[in-house]
């Protein structure tokens, strides 16, 4: 007998609570491998063994899921766990403390130590010298000091509202050095023929780019043109030297974003 709607949501949420365990068994053995990166001077982000995690797991997809939306989803899994590795210092203000905890777990991770800070100067000290440090501030907060923050040297990098009920608009700050063009990997916008994409996989010329990830954003109505996203491991400069005189005969179109 086939299952009802209620069955196959319940299967669902059962499945869900089976693969969170799971996820956050991989974010921990993450976080190891992070103290021992810090411990012998390791390079913290390695994209070749990320593109052997992605090849191995593609080669073993059996679908539904396509190729891509597994490479989408442990991509961002990584991403995650890059993150737990090198561990950034949290700076959390304006609004109450659990208020300000739950925000920096929703943002960075429940295990994220975090420093509270009442004024623009506090929080600006804490983020001190590390460019990997964030500031987490909620909507009143950061209209009233956001501008003296950014003065400081903190870059705005967006604001949100958790999915829980009594929770504000939260604000990110990220320190200045972590957000000079040279210091962030670029996206490449390519417009390519649409015939050169075999079941949305893009050709092997595209595939050579050393990108973290490729994503098929688009096709035009008539389906001639395609619009790929390649986000790179190398930030604009070098990306345009060493890749854009390869591809460029190859696109109809393509931006460096950065």
């Amino acid at each position: 007998m086939a299952m009802t709607l209620e069955q196959l949501r319940a299967e669902i949420d059962r499945l869900d609570e089976q693969i969170l365990p799971l996820l956050n068994r991989r974010a921990a053995l993450a976080v190891e491998i992070g103290r021992v990166k810090h411990a012998t001077g390791a390079q913290l982000y390695v994209p070749e063994r990320e593109r052997a995690v992605l090849e191995r797991l593609v080669s073993r997809n059996e679908g539904p899921l396509s190729h891509r939306s597994i490479c989408r989803i442990f991509g961002e899994v990584m991403a995650a766990s890059l993150a737990l590795e090198d561990r950034a210092t949290v700076v959390a203000a304006g609004a109450p403390a659990e208020v300000l905890r739950a925000a920096v777990a929703y943002a960075v991770g429940p295990e994220a130590a975090v420093t509270l800070a009442e004024t623009a100067d506090e929080a600006v000290a804490a983020m001190g010298a590390d460019s990997a440090s964030l500031l987490v501030a909620g909507e009143t907060w950061s209209r009233q000091h956001g501008a003296a923050v950014t003065a400081r040297g903190a870059v705005w990098r967006g604001g949100w509202r958790m999915p829980l009920d009594g929770h504000p608009v939260m604000h990110i700050y990220a320190h200045r050095a972590s957000c000079l063009p040279e210091n962030r990997p670029a996206t490449l916008a390519l417009v390519v023929d649409a015939g050169a994409l075999a079941d949305g996989v893009p050709p092997d010329w595209l595939r050579a780019l050393p990108a973290r990830s490729l994503e098929v954003a688009g096709v035009t109505p008539g389906g001639a043109d395609a619009l790929v996203l390649a986000k790179m491991e190398m930030n604009a400069r070098d990306a345009a030297t060493a890749w854009l005189p390869e591809i460029a005969s190859q696109c109809r179109a393509l931006w460096i974003l950065s």
